[in-house]
């Protein structure tokens, strides 16, 4: 069975729906309902994510699960756990692994009311997988857990998040001194104190589940954790199936987009259709026309679904105090959800309604919550139609009733569809494009850094890599001109000047700052200091940014000590600071 997020009505495609946003206990939940027209199980299933960068690489994975069992007849909800993703931080007097366990515990209950469900099923990955465990006892009505490559023993699975943290650093060229090395952080996730502390004591051997609860077992290829659990769950009594969970690894790569473990799908919902009471006769469940809002200190933030068919999903955050009249909304990142790398989308939006300034993270098609479109290309990125999305999502944040002034911001792909938005539409105010590749796009699909090109082309693999099309040579050679070519643009155009202009297009580039010069829309362009991405800004504007100077509305900033993903808290800091900074002017050049 395929895994799909369109279902098919009179032989065509029909745009899949984003999942229910529900909020209980002051806790985004997001439901998925069982389709309608088949048999709907009395069972639901609990997701429970992993932690940190695993979370990030694996929501598209939970989303795709989550329509496929909706396909099958069973329901699901979604949630994130106090301090990660979208949910709100705990205050520290309440931080550590039981606070954790108390809101799986709320979100079995809310899923019992929502979906009519008498017996629920814990799902989760990872560290997800463990805390399910532990949360079991809790949470009466659990018949079966879902365990996908379960952490086995906390203090281990801390030393493999250092290792794993080390090898992601030098992988975007973080220093050893750049880097946060406190016990569970990685990739710019932070792990409470109090949640390591916990940690080191966390054993999944020894949780005592009831012997009766059935297990699903996806096991990970050669890992000797995997096949000892399967032992002990076997050795404790447990209806136990067991299946390889193909294609986990490449599902943490840097594949864009990230590929999802097919096999799962299938396997699971054969395995929740045997399950004891699962065809008995469902309750009628309790539902809610619209979620209520998530209510902290300073700010309170709005789930919304918009778009045909509520295929989109966002959150509006917005000040509790006295609000500005300037609106930020913060495009996707390739296919990270709207949390961002490192939750960054998350601090900036709070931080910002600390000042008075609204702001508006959104999923577009094919990322985190967001179905993908029936009918579009698979690789999106850098491509036209993401524009459709974003301007949606200022309609829907001008259907809300904030009609000030609105600024579009975005890193990487999404600094570069926040460029091209901002100067397609003049109802943009202002542009914060943070690391883009370009301005206009040049490439071939996604193109690789020099050093990353270099390091295929070296591989012991590359002749298997381009026998099996999982290269396309044509492209490589393609980006990698372009990218010579924008190396050798501003020392060769001071010998011959209209060198720059053949090479680089620049009269295209320009026009386009001109034309959001005549607008007088402010325009920030930033970049990690020696980011390659920067090659093609300085073929166009120098490597300081004088090239600038023709239009007084734009502005070049340098962040230094910083990886393309601005990792490292201190440049994380200080991007910030800037976006907070061009969102305040915004607001007085609106009074």
């Amino acid at each position: 069975m395929a895994i799909s997020s369109a279902r098919a009505i009179d032989g065509e495609a029909q745009q899949g729906e984003a999942a229910e946003p529900v909020v209980f206990d002051n806790q985004l939940g997001l439901f998925t309902p069982a389709k309608t027209g088949g048999p709907v199980r009395n069972i639901a299933v609990l997701f429970i994510n992993p932690w940190g960068l695993e979370d990030l690489l694996s929501r598209r994975f939970y989303r795709h699960l989550a329509e496929t069992l909706a396909e099958q007849g069973v329901a699901s909800l979604r949630f994130d756990l106090p301090g990660t993703g979208n949910a709100l931080d705990p205050k520290p007097e309440s931080e550590g692994l039981q606070n954790w366990i108390a809101a799986i515990e709320n979100a079995v209950l809310q899923l019992k009311k929502t979906s009519g469900a008498k017996n629920i099923v814990l799902l989760g990955q990872g560290l997800g997988a463990t805390l399910a465990c532990r949360a079991v006892a809790g949470c009466p009505g659990v018949v079966g857990l879902a365990l996908l490559a379960p952490v086995l023993k906390g203090r281990a699975y801390l030393r493999e998040l250092a290792l794993w943290s080390k090898l992601v650093s030098e992988g975007q060229n973080i220093g050893s001194e750049h880097r946060d090395k406190s016990p569970g952080s990685i990739a710019g996730f932070r792990m409470s104190q109090a949640v390591a502390e916990d940690l080191k004591r966390l054993d999944i051997t020894k949780c005592g589940i009831d012997p009766r609860i059935s297990i699903f077992l996806a096991k990970r290829p050669d890992a000797q954790n995997d096949a000892a659990f399967e032992e002990h769950a076997a050795g404790q009594g447990h209806p136990l199936t067991a299946v390889a969970f193909d294609g986990y690894e490449v599902m943490l790569s840097d594949l864009l987009p990230p590929p999802h473990p097919k096999t799962i799908g299938p396997e699971l919902t054969s395995w929740l259709s045997s399950l004891q009471g699962a065809d008995t006769e469902i309750s009628k469940p309790e539902r809610h026309d619209q979620p209520d809002e998530l209510m902290a200190d300073g700010f309170s933030e709005l789930p919304l679904r918009f778009g045909q068919n509520n295929r989109l999903f966002g959150i509006l955050c917005r000040p509790a105090g006295v609000d500005l009249g300037v609106t930020v909304i913060i495009a996707t990142t390739g296919y990270d959800p709207m949390s961002g790398w490192g939750r960054v989308h998350v601090e900036l939006a709070r931080r910002l309604a600390a000042k008075g300034i609204a702001s508006f993270r959104f999923d577009s098609a094919g990322a985190g919550e967001s179905p993908e479109v029936p009918g579009r290309k698979k690789q999106a990125l850098y491509d036209k139609i993401q524009l459709e999305d974003i301007k949606l999502a200022r309609e829907r944040i001008r259907d809300e009733g904030l009609s000030g002034k609105v600024m579009i911001y975005g890193r990487c792909s999404g600094g570069y569809s926040a460029f091209r938005a901002a100067v397609e539409d003049p109802a943009w105010d202002a542009c914060i494009a943070v690391n883009p590749y370009g301005f206009r796009w040049r490439f071939q699909g996604l193109p690789r850094s020099l050093k990353g090109y270099w390091g295929r082309l070296t591989a012991p693999d590359f002749k298997k890599q381009l026998l099996s099309g999982e290269l396309d040579i044509r492209a490589a050679l393609q980006n990698i001109g372009i990218r010579a070519l924008d190396r050798v643009a501003q020392p060769v155009s001071k010998v011959l000047p209209g060198f720059r202009g053949w090479a680089q297009l620049n009269a295209f580039v320009y026009k386009d700052f001109q034309t959001l010069a005549d607008r007088g829309a402010q325009v920030t362009i930033i970049y990690s200091e020696g980011d390659e991405a920067q090659d093609s800004f300085n073929a166009h504007f120098r490597t300081d940014g004088s090239g600038l100077g023709d239009f007084p509305n734009a502005q070049f900033q340098s962040i230094p000590d910083a990886d393309h993903n601005v990792t490292p808290h201190e440049a994380r800091e200080k991007l910030l600071q800037i976006v907070e900074e061009k969102a305040l002017l915004l607001a007085r050049l609106e009074a």
